[in-house]
C-alpha cells in the first residue's frame, strides 16, 4: 500500500526520510526527493502532524501514550487518506503504521545515534523544506537570505538553507564557493556547513571555497570574526580575525582523482591576507568583482578555475606544463584573452574545439 497525495510514496520511505530529516542525518537527494513530495501536498499541516508521532522516543516506552501516538495517526490518514484506502479497517490501518513507525525508528536509530555522536554537540541542522539555489560552470549568482544576509554564490556551486531558516539558528550547506554579508544577530548565530568545515560566525564579511573535488577549503575573513569547527577534529575550534585566511587540507575519496595528495602537506595553514585599499577585496575574493587571480599557481589547477569559471573542459598534454606556476590578474577578459597571456609566459599553445580546450607544448 502506498501514501498518494499528488504523487506516491511508501509509508516506511516517508517516515524515514522524516526521521532522518529530524536527525540531521538526511542527504541532499534524500531532502530534494522530501521536498518535491510535500511541494505536492495541498495542505502543510500534515507535517505537524507527524511531528507529533516523531517527537515521541524511539523505543516507544510506557511513558508514550497508546491513545495519543493513534490519534495523531488518525489525523494523518485523513489528511492523506484517497479512495484506495478508505474502505480499509480503521483500527487495522492505526495498528500497522504504528508497527511501520516502529520498524522504521527501529531501522534508523543506530544512523540516529551515530549523527549526534559525529555532531558532538554541533548545532543541529535545518528542520524545514528545504530552499535550493546553485550555478552552472560558467556562471555567478547572488541571493538575499531571508534575514538580510547577502550571499554570492561562484560557478558550479550551490546553497541549500531552510524554511525555518529566520527563526531559530541560521544554518546553510555550503558546496562550491560564496562570498557572506552576514546580517549581525548576536542571538542567533549564522553558521555555514561543507564537507570538512563549519564557519560559525554572528555578523561579518568573508569568504568560504568548498569544491568537492579540490584538495583543500578555505575561509577567508576581511571583517569581524568567525569560528572554524573541523570535521576531522571535532574538538577543535579555531577563530579567525580579519584579513586571515584558514586552508583546511581535505581528507576525502574525490581529490584523488584530480591529482595525487601530497601526504607532507600540513593539515592546517592560517595566513595573511592583504585587502585592496580602494574596495577592500582580496585576491581570495576578488571573483566577486569578476575578476580572477593568480598567484603562484600550478597551471593544472589554473585550467580547474578556468574550467568553472567560463564553463569549459580544459586538457592539458604535457605533464610538466601541468606543474608550471604561474602569476597573474585578470578583469572581466574572455577566456580566449586569459589562454594568449598565459601562453606568452608558459610557452604553450592550445585548440579550441567546442566547448574543449587542449593545451599542448
Amino acid at each position: 500500500m502506498s501514501i498518494i497525495v499528488g504523487g506516491y510514496m511508501n509509508k516506511a520511505k516517508l517516515l524515514e526520510l522524516l526521521l532522518k530529516k529530524k536527525s540531521g542525518n538526511i542527504t541532499m537527494s534524500e531532502q530534494l526527493e522530501l521536498t518535491r513530495f510535500l511541494s505536492e501536498q495541498e495542505s502543510i499541516e500534515i507535517i505537524s502532524e507527524i511531528n507529533i508521532i516523531l517527537n515521541t522516543p524511539l523505543n516507544f516506552d510506557e511513558s508514550v501514550k497508546t491513545e495519543d501516538i493513534d490519534s495523531s495517526i488518525e489525523r494523518v490518514l485523513k489528511k492523506i487518506d484517497h479512495p484506495g484506502i478508505r474502505n480499509i479497517n480503521r483500527p487495522a490501518k492505526v495498528g500497522r503504521i504504528r508497527r511501520t513507525i516502529s520498524i522504521a525508528a527501529a531501522a534508523i536509530v543506530l544512523i540516529v545515534a551515530g549523527y549526534y555522536l559525529w555532531n558532538n554537540g554541533n548545532e543541529p541542522s535545518p528542520k524545514g523544506i528545504a530552499s535550493v539555489k546553485s550555478t552552472k560552470k560558467g556562471t555567478k549568482s547572488t541571493l538575499t537570505l531571508p534575514d538580510g544576509t547577502k550571499v554570492w554564490i561562484n560557478s558550479d556551486s550551490k546553497i541549500i538553507y531552510d524554511e525555518l531558516f529566520d527563526q531559530s539558528t541560521r544554518v546553510v550547506e555550503l558546496s562550491g564557493e560564496a562570498f557572506f554579508d552576514v546580517a549581525h544577530d548576536k542571538k542567533r548565530p549564522f553558521i555555514v556547513r561543507t564537507k570538512n568545515i563549519d564557519v560559525k560566525v554572528l555578523g561579518t564579511v568573508f569568504n568560504v571555497r568548498a569544491y568537492p573535488a579540490e584538495r583543500n577549503t578555505q575561509a577567508t575573513l576581511l571583517s569581524g570574526s568567525i569560528e572554524m569547527h573541523l570535521k576531522t577534529q571535532k574538538d577543535r575550534v579555531i577563530l579567525l580575525k580579519p584579513n586571515e585566511k584558514i586552508v583546511v587540507k581535505n581528507f576525502n575519496t574525490v581529490q584523488k582523482k584530480v591529482g595525487d595528495i601530497n601526504l607532507e602537506e600540513p593539515e592546517i595553514i592560517l595566513t595573511k591576507v592583504i585587502q585592496n585599499p580602494t574596495d577592500s577585496s582580496t585576491a581570495e575574493t576578488r571573483w566577486v568583482k569578476n575578476t580572477i587571480v593568480f598567484s603562484n599557481d600550478e597551471l593544472k589547477n589554473i585550467a580547474h578555475t578556468l574550467e568553472q569559471w567560463y564553463g569549459y573542459k580544459i586538457n592539458i598534454t604535457d605533464k610538466k606544463l601541468k606543474e608550471k606556476r604561474l602569476s597573474g590578474v585578470f578583469e572581466n577578459k574572455s577566456i580566449s584573452e586569459v589562454l594568449e597571456a598565459l601562453k606568452l609566459v608558459a610557452e604553450f599553445d592550445y585548440r579550441m574545439v567546442g566547448d574543449t580546450i587542449t593545451i599542448i607544448k
